[in-house]
C-alpha cells in the first residue's frame, strides 16, 4: 500500500484504497472501547467544537460519525439542544445505550425530514474514511437550515513528515482505515466544491478544523467559561454513569486532570479522592500503589490497571506540587507516570495503533523529573536532557518545547543557587536577550531567563555587574511590554525584583549619573504603572537608600 499526494489539490490518498467494514468490532475488541472511554477519546476537542458555536436559542444539531456520542451529549447537557447522531459502529451503539442518546446505528442518507432541518452539523474524523468526500459534504450541506454551520475535523496531511512522532503519526495515518487525508488547501477546495460560500480551515498541527456555511459566522478561541462548562459536563456525566464503569472512570480522570492543569487546587482536592476511590474499588489499590510492570496485551492491561494510569499519575504529581510538596517527593511518581504511559503505548502497538496523549504525558513526566531533580539538587540536568527523546509534535513545536525545558532548567538551577551547573544553559539567556533587544512581546518564562540571568551574572564569581545591569534592564523593559499586551501577565511580579537587581548592579558599577536617572525616572514610572503590583513596603526612592 502506497500513500500518494495529488499534485492538483495537494491531498494524499492510499493506493489501493482500503475497504473496512465499520460495523465490525474495532481492533482490540471490547478493550478498544474501554481504552476509548478511559483515555483515548479527545473529549475536550469534541466539546470545544460544540461550545464555540454560540448559536442562540433552542437549536438542533446533527452529528455524522458521532462515535460514542460525546459531542451530542455536550450539546444536549451543556447547551440544551435537540440532537441526532448517525454512526454504524459498535462504539456508537454502546454510546446510544450508555448516554441514552438518539443515535441511529447506520450510515446517514438524507431523508425528507432531514433536509434543511439542522442549525449545526458536526462531522469529526469522518471524511478521511470516504472515497468521495465532496458528495458527502454536499449531503451534509443539504441538512443545514439557512444560516446553519458545518463543523468538521479531519487529520492533517501537512503533518505527515519524518519529524512527526509515532503517537501522532500512527493514528493520523491509520493504515487500512483512512482513504484520503486532506491538507488545509484541499479541504478548503472540497468544501467550496460542495457549495459552501464561507469556509474557514484552521491548521491545528496534526488535525484540521473547518467551519463552513452560507453566511459567515464569527469564530473565537476557547475562554475560561468554556473550560468551566467542559469541566461541569464531565462531572455531571460522571455522576450519571454507573459506578465502576469505564465511562465513569474516564470522565472523572479527565475532570481531575483538567482541574490540575488549570491550577484549581480546591476542585482538584475535591475530585482527587473521588478518582482514588473509583480506582481502588475497581482495581483493589489506589492509583499511586498500582504496579507498573512489563508490557502486556491490552486485554491484560485493562484488567490490571486503569488505561489512563500514566496521565492520572502525572496529574497526581502536579497536584502535589500545587499543594507545595517539594520536588524531590514527586520524582518517583513522575517516573511511574512515564512508565505507565509507555506500557499503554506498547499494548496499543500490538493492535496497530497509538495514543498521542500518552506519548505526550510520558515526555512531559520525564521533563518534569529533570526540573524536579534540578530543584532538589539530586541529579545534574544536562546529562538527563541528553537522554530525553525529542518532544512530541511537529518540528517547530518540538524545538520550542525543548527550548522551554532548557529555560526552566536554567531558572530552577539559579533559584537553587547552583550557578556553576546553570552555565550549561546560558544559551537560553542569550536567546532571550536577542529577542528582548528586538522589542518583541516575550513569554513569561523568557523574561524569567533574563531576570535569573542577571542574578547569576551578579552573583557568580567574580561577578559581572555590567552584564547583570544589561539583563535586568531588558527584563524590566520586556515585562512592561508584556503587561501592556497582556494585563495580569505573571511576569508583572518581577517588576520590583528586577528594579532591585538593577539598583544593585548600578551600585557595584559606581555610575552616579545612571543611578540618578534610575531613581529620578525609572522608579517613579514603575510606581505609577497601574499594570504592576504596588512597590514593596520600604522600597525607597531617595538617592541615599538602597531599594
Amino acid at each position: 500500500m502506497r500513500l500518494l499526494r495529488c499534485s492538483a489539490c495537494t491531498a494524499t490518498h492510499y493506493d489501493p484504497m482500503p475497504h473496512p467494514d465499520y460495523g465490525d468490532q474495532p481492533a482490540g475488541g471490547p478493550e478498544a472501547l474501554a481504552f476509548y472511554l478511559q483515555q483515548g477519546a479527545g473529549i475536550w476537542s469534541i466539546a470545544s467544537n460544540v461550545l464555540l458555536l454560540d448559536l442562540p436559542g433552542p437549536r438542533r444539531m446533527l452529528e455524522i460519525g458521532c462515535g460514542f456520542g460525546f459531542g451530542l451529549d455536550v450539546a444536549r447537557r451543556a447547551r440544551g439542544w435537540e440532537v441526532q447522531g448517525f454512526d454504524p459502529s459498535p462504539i456508537a451503539a454502546a454510546g446510544a445505550a450508555q448516554l441514552d442518546l438518539p443515535i441511529a446505528n447506520r450510515y446517514f442518507t438524507a431523508q425528507q425530514g432531514e433536509i434543511a432541518a439542522y442549525d449545526a452539523v458536526a462531522c469529526s474524523e469522518v471524511i478521511e474514511h470516504l472515497f468521495h468526500p465532496v458528495e458527502i459534504l454536499r449531503l451534509l450541506r443539504s441538512a443545514l437550515r439557512p444560516g446553519g454551520v458545518l463543523v468538521l475535523t479531519t487529520p492533517n496531511a501537512g503533518a505527515i513528515t519524518p519529524e512527526t512522532t509515532p503517537g501522532i503519526l500512527v493514528p493520523l495515518l491509520s493504515v487500512g482505515f483512512h482513504t484520503i487525508i486532506h491538507t488545509a488547501a484541499s479541504l478548503t477546495r472540497a468544501l467550496q466544491a460542495a457549495g459552501f460560500s464561507h469556509v474557514e480551515v484552521e491548521d491545528r498541527g496534526p488535525s484540521l478544523l473547518a467551519h463552513a456555511s452560507d453566511a459567515g459566522r464569527p469564530w473565537r478561541q476557547p475562554d475560561e467559561a468554556d473550560h468551566m462548562t467542559y469541566r461541569g459536563y464531565l462531572e455531571s456525566a460522571a455522576a450519571a454513569a454507573p459506578q465502576g464503569s469505564d465511562l465513569r472512570l474516564g470522565l472523572l480522570v479527565r475532570a481531575y486532570r483538567a482541574c490540575v492543569a488549570t491550577g484549581d487546587l480546591a476542585a482538584a482536592d475535591r475530585l482527587g479522592p473521588m478518582v482514588g476511590a473509583e480506582v481502588t474499588g475497581r482495581f483493589g489499590q489506589p492509583p499511586e500503589s498500582l504496579p507498573v510492570g512489563a508490557p502486556v496485551s491490552l486485554d491484560v492491561l485493562a484488567r490490571e490497571q486503569p488505561l489512563s494510569l500514566g496521565p492520572l499519575l502525572h496529574a497526581q504529581a502536579m497536584h502535589q506540587r500545587l499543594r507545595g510538596v517539594p520536588a524531590a517527593q514527586v520524582q518517583d511518581l513522575l517516573g511511574r507516570a512515564a512508565a505507565a504511559c509507555e506500557r499503554l503505548r506498547a499494548a496499543l502497538a500490538r493492535i496497530g495503533t497509538d495514543d498521542g496523549d500518552a506519548e505526550d504525558i510520558a515526555w512531559v513526566a520525564k521533563s518534569e523529573q529533570i526540573v524536579a531533580a534540578a530543584e532538589a539538587g539530586t541529579v545534574a540536568p544536562p546529562g538527563r536532557l541528553d537522554s530525553l527523546a525529542r518532544p512530541p509534535g511537529g518540528a517547530a513545536a518540538s524545538q520550542e518545547r525543548m527550548a522551554l525545558l532548557r529555560r526552566r532548567c536554567f531558572v530552577t538551577l539559579v533559584n537553587a543557587g547552583r550557578l556553576d551547573e546553570a552555565a550549561e544553559f546560558q544559551d537560553v539567556v542569550t536567546a532571550a536577550e536577542d529577542r528582548a533587544g528586538a522589542g518583541v512581546i516575550m513569554l513569561d518564562d523568557e523574561i524569567d531567563c533574563l531576570f535569573t540571568g542577571a542574578v547569576r551574572a551578579l552573583n557568580h564569581p567574580p561577578g559581572d555587574a555590567a552584564a547583570a545591569l544589561r539583563l535586568a534592564r531588558l527584563a524590566r523593559e520586556s515585562l512592561l511590554r508584556r503587561v501592556l499586551a497582556q494585563p495580569g501577565a505573571r511576569s508583572a511580579g518581577l517588576a520590583w525584583p528586577a528594579a532591585t537587581l538593577e539598583h544593585l548592579a548600578l551600585e557595584r558599577l559606581g555610575s552616579d549619573a545612571e543611578m540618578q536617572a534610575f531613581l529620578r525616572d525609572v522608579l517613579p514610572a514603575l510606581r505609577a504603572n497601574p499594570a504592576l503590583p504596588p512597590a514593596p513596603a520600604g522600597f525607597a526612592v531617595n538617592s541615599g537608600a538602597r531599594p
